[in-house]
């Protein structure tokens, strides 16, 4: 089962969690394993649904407030 991402939340009626363009896609929220291993299944899910592969080195994983050795290792 995919859980939910957890985004970031600004008030009572925002929370932000993924924003796409075109064929781009953002997807942002606090920084635990729960949220990574999210993405992680949900690109999985596309790409078995879609056929369609990322492309790892036009990727970025970015991490505020967290070490570069925590981002590397994720």
């Amino acid at each position: 089962m995919i859980m939910p991402i957890m985004g970031i939340r600004f008030d009572d009626s925002l929370t932000l969690s993924h924003l796409f363009y075109a064929d781009d896609a953002v997807f942002i929220g606090k920084w635990d394993r729960a949220n990574i291993l999210t993405i992680v299944r949900m690109l999985k899910c596309f790409f078995l649904a879609s056929g369609l592969q990322i492309n790892i080195l036009k990727s970025k994983l970015m991490g505020i407030g967290v070490s570069n050795e925590e981002v590397l290792a994720a």
